[in-house]
């Protein structure tokens, strides 16, 4: 009984309800005085720049390729996969260090940020050739 009162004064009410819109709808005016009314606006999005992607070999005291070349602002992921034992690709300007394992793959991504012509190395001890286990990042 007190539903049914309750539901009875809720359908006479004299009160319009106003829907706001979302998204980018425009509203040209209100139904009860022709004031304007705002539309909804969505927040601006995020632009993602495209990822160059670079996979790289770590294997006999080198890398393939050992010379990777990019455009200054390009967003750069390595992904370093080592074909025999313990290896690391560093590039300590762009504060990137993968270790990887035989077998397994690692990745890192940065923002090539600063031109220029940067070595990367391998950051773990590999053996006789570790030190010559170098390649070159040119950023133009």
């Amino acid at each position: 009984m007190i539903m049914l009162v309750f539901l009875g004064a809720c359908a006479s009410s004299s009160q319009e309800v106003t829907t706001i819109p979302t998204g980018n709808t425009p509203v040209n005016a209100d139904a009860n005085n022709n004031e304007q009314v705002p539309s909804v606006v969505d927040a601006p999005q995020e632009v993602v720049s495209e990822v160059k992607e670079f996979k790289i070999i770590a294997t006999d005291f080198s890398f393939s390729p050992d010379t990777i070349r990019v455009q200054e602002g390009d967003k750069v992921r390595l992904v370093i996969t080592s074909d025999d034992g313990e290896h690391g690709l560093a590039v300590r300007e762009f504060g990137v260090n993968i270790k990887v394992a035989e077998g397994e793959t690692g990745s890192a991504e940065f923002v090539a940020d600063k031109k220029g012509m940067f070595t990367f190395y391998c950051s773990v001890y590999c053996g006789a050739g570790h030190k010559e286990m170098t390649g070159v990042l040119i950023v133009e």
